[in-house]
């Protein structure tokens, strides 16, 4: 145990953003969820926010759980925001069953915008300055990653076995906290874990690792499947021995009666299958996890996606097969012949489809950021609802690609916004794009002008219209129905011709153009390491000044966080660092050439490239269908070779 209190003070700042974001989940127990959320609200001075998630509960916890926060919310606003009263928003989300306690958290997290995130159980009642000292230990080290207290019910080191108060009534807690606080003040034991029933997790750790693993389902073992995996990526746990907090202890599970025993032996199996923990030995036999612990950090294995959709996918049929086993509909098995997508459904997702919103609604299958990305591989949707969605968007384009981009060919697209033509689009203060009828000839293979300059502007495929009308809705609300056809097929692509010096000034074309094909789905170390060799060779050219890198990044798998442009940045970051060349301010332009460009762009630029560098692992698609009659060169022919111009075509050569 260590001091650490004693030893150094930390100032904590207190502002009107939450430091923590405190998720509480529910399933039944009202009277045990009534005592902690009145607990957090009377004994929490850091500012906060809490996220209440319900798992289907069917004993009036969503009527409470409204009522309360009127309660606190309007006694926020009697206070004027003082700290004494800290709280900075509560949101609630009503799951439409009962996700378990890994997955029903996660819904919870995805929302969470606090520096901390702390998980807590709904039969746990906190005592005075519970918070503060939990985060006057986190912020002296920034490698600490998980902390939790102590407390009388619990499994390990955290339980505290004797307590003089009445575990019941609770008559006693608070005196009894305030004493162990300050005998125990400064104190903290360093684990592998603490249990998941009050955790306290730094931002930084779910951004490494992301989440709790749902293959744990109702729960058990998923806690200390994250707290390994935190280990893993090389973040610290500690108990801080003066938090001590009252736990009445799995109520909810509990109440599963002989389905618990079942469900903690089958979570242990699924704990020690994933971890290689032998097979013999029980849940509550002694086994070393040092082996386990030391393993190294491996992302596309020890991180969990909190929206349950894979980091790191390999290629679009895998990416397609993770959404659908994850969002329960396997549509092989059930012989569906169709995929259909609800964008933005809220709680009035149609039978069939698959729900997807910014917010966990009931009905909602996949929580997504829409403003950024639409979870569905390329080509991959046979039909398209976004009703009342759009206009809540910002980026009027990036939607409309998203939609063409999850679309296969031919697929039909129903979309219902507000006009501007009459009442409903300007009023509500919540839209933020505005549409009419006009609107969709921009997107349109029958309005060539529009589609050309739409395209010109961003816009990345084009739609035939078969249907576009003016709906009146309750409220004399004018709506605009739209319904359209995806078109990709290269015959149906409008032609747009660019000149040459549109083509230069876009692409920062110059007197030497390369360019290269890498195949994305590589393993990363060997992309990474080809990327970097070409990046390098071209840096440090003689010629530089005059070349022109094109990367060719149409096929680059879709990631919900990383893009072709954040992975080039981050690359060139590191050449700085790593080799003291300035690849952004000096030398070389390098260019991205992405789906922004239709197939005819694409075909023009490459005709202004003098030389496609050859890449052990390439995307063969790519350069068989747009680089076929380009001149090859390799990486030693470049370090070694100066370019010098042809006096016959005034072109430049390797030499």
């Amino acid at each position: 145990m260590s001091n650490l209190l004693e030893s150094k003070s930390h100032n904590l700042s207190f502002h009107s953003d939450p430091i923590v974001s405190i998720i509480v989940l529910t399933y039944n127990q009202l009277n045990y969820t009534k005592q902690c959320l009145n607990s957090i609200a009377s004994k929490t001075r850091i500012p906060y926010e809490i996220i209440i998630v319900d798992n289907a509960s069917n004993d009036d916890t969503d009527y409470y759980l409204l009522e309360f926060k009127n309660k606190v919310l309007d006694g926020r606003k009697k206070q004027n925001g003082s700290p004494e009263h800290s709280c900075t928003n509560i949101e609630i989300i009503l799951n439409g069953d009962n996700k378990g306690f890994a997955a029903g958290n996660n819904v919870g997290i995805a929302q969470s915008k606090g520096q901390y995130v702390l998980l807590l159980n709904n039969d746990v009642v906190v005592t005075e300055n519970w918070l503060e000292q939990l985060l006057l230990v986190a912020e002296q080290d920034e490698t600490i990653g998980i902390l939790g207290p102590v407390t009388n019910y619990i499994s390990g080191w955290q339980l505290v076995n004797k307590v003089n108060y009445d575990t019941n009534s609770l008559e006693g807690l608070d005196r009894f906290a305030n004493e162990w606080r300050e005998t125990n003040q400064g104190s903290i034991i360093n684990s592998w874990r603490v249990v998941g029933f009050c955790m306290l997790i730094k931002r930084s750790v779910i951004n490494k690792i992301g989440g709790l693993d749902i293959r744990y389902g109702l729960g058990n073992f998923e806690d200390d499947d994250f707290c390994i995996r935190s280990a893993i990526a090389g973040f610290k746990t500690v108990i801080v021995k003066s938090c001590f907090v009252h736990h009445f202890g799995s109520k909810s599970f509990r109440a599963l009666g002989d389905k618990y025993k079942k469900l903690l032996e089958n979570n242990w199996e699924i704990f020690k299958e994933k971890w290689g923990i032998p097979s013999a030995i029980g849940y509550r036999d002694d086994y070393d996890i040092s082996s386990v612990l030391n393993q190294p950090f491996k992302e596309d294995y020890h991180y969990c996606s909190i929206l349950h959709i894979d980091k790191s996918p390999q290629t679009t049929k895998e990416l397609a097969g993770q959404i659908m086993e994850n969002i329960k509909i396997d549509i092989y098995q059930k012989n569906y012949d169709k995929i259909k997508v609800d964008i933005g459904c809220g709680s009035r997702k149609p039978e069939g489809f698959i729900g997807v919103d910014i917010y966990p609604w009931p009905g909602v299958d996949i929580v997504a950021d829409l403003t950024k990305f639409f979870p569905f591989p390329d080509n991959t949707v046979d039909e398209i609802r976004a009703y009342d969605c759009l206009e809540h968007l910002p980026n009027i384009i990036h939607s409309m690609n998203e939609i063409w981009r999850i679309s296969k060919p031919g697929a039909t697209v129903d979309i219902l916004v507000p006009s501007t033509d009459g009442r409903g689009a300007f009023q509500d203060p919540t839209h933020v794009s505005f549409w009419n009828i006009n609107s969709f000839m921009y997107y349109s293979i029958e309005f060539p002008p529009y589609l050309q300059l739409c395209q010109s502007y961003g816009f990345q495929g084009s739609f035939s219209i078969l249907s576009l009308e003016h709906q009146e809705s309750p409220g004399q609300v004018i709506h605009v129905r739209a319904i359209l056809k995806v078109i990709k097929s290269d015959d149906t692509e409008i032609p747009v011709d660019i000149d040459d010096d549109e083509i230069g000034e876009n692409l920062k074309l110059r007197e030497i153009n390369l360019a290269i094909f890498p195949d994305w789905n590589q393993p990363e170390d060997s992309l990474i390491s080809a990327l970097e060799n070409v990046l390098l060779t071209v840096g440090e050219h003689p010629d530089r000044t005059k070349i022109t890198l094109l990367i060719n990044s149409v096929n680059f798998p879709i990631h919900p966080e990383l893009t072709a442009d954040l992975l080039l940045a981050n690359l060139v970051l590191k050449i700085l660092v790593d080799y003291q060349i300035d690849l952004s301010n000096e030398g070389a332009e390098i260019t991205l050439i992405d789906e922004i460009f239709n197939q005819k762009k694409i075909s023009q630029v490459i005709k202004k490239v003098n030389y496609t560098i050859s890449l052990e692992q390439e995307d063969r698609e790519q350069l068989d269908k747009y680089a076929q009659q380009i001149e090859r060169c390799d990486l030693e022919s470049l370090k070694t070779k100066k370019f010098v111009r042809s006096q016959q075509d005034n072109k430049f050569y390797l030499q």
